[in-house]
């Protein structure tokens, strides 16, 4: 086990509290880390972008013109990729851009970037993600506080007034433990969490 601090809001030291040692001794591995964010960013792709084949264009029952003797090409319908408004020819089509990447494969990632994230000191515990009204303003002076210019916030229970007062601040982020990811974690390069998330944590990283 290994000691952390855990703070309040104005930087205090409150307690220490005690965390899995395998939760922190990853090394650090970037080949690991960028193929589990190109899996991330290819699952949040849409895919929905579509052109009309022959089948889907409309028209294109007469033919719209006679075989011989106009001294043009022969064209037997006007939904041709040839021709104006007619069918597009091996254009993009509906598709998913997911691929399968192993359960293990993403626990590690996790582990490796939470470690990454401890030995430079942006992995940090506080009390909690309390605040009696959803302001904006307050928050930030929170933030400005701890000396945080962005920062992913991690907590196990919703509390909605702390997640509306963030909306507004662009390089804040409130996300629920179940849903911590390695995108999120190296593109705001620092991560706070309440104690409550720990179990969730280790669950997610494949320790327990």
């Amino acid at each position: 086990m290994s000691q952390v601090e855990v703070l309040n809001w104005s930087a205090e030291k409150l307690k220490e509290l005690e965390v899995k040692k395998a939760l922190f001794e990853e090394k650090l591995n970037s080949s690991l880390l960028h193929e589990v964010v190109q899996w991330q960013l290819a699952r949040r792709r849409k895919g929905d972008h579509n052109v009309k084949n022959r089948r889907e264009t409309r028209g294109g029952g007469k033919k719209p013109f006679r075989q011989k003797g106009t001294g043009r090409a022969r064209q037997g319908s006007i939904r041709s990729p040839l021709l104006k408004g007619g069918a597009v020819a091996h254009g993009p089509q509906k598709r998913s851009y997911d691929w399968a990447l192993p359960k293990k494969v993403r626990q590690k990632a996790l582990r490796n970037v939470l470690s990454y994230m401890f030995q430079e000191k942006k992995l940090i515990f506080v009390e909690n993600m309390e605040m009696k009204s959803a302001k904006t303003k307050e928050l930030a002076l929170r933030f400005k506080k701890m000396k945080w210019d962005k920062a992913l916030l991690v907590d196990e229970i919703n509390q909605m007034e702390f997640k509306r007062a963030c909306k507004n601040l662009k390089n804040f982020k409130v996300i629920p433990s179940k849903a911590l990811n390695v995108y999120d974690i190296l593109k705001l390069n620092r991560v706070v969490f309440t104690p409550q998330v720990l179990e969730t944590v280790y669950k997610k990283c494949g320790i327990l």
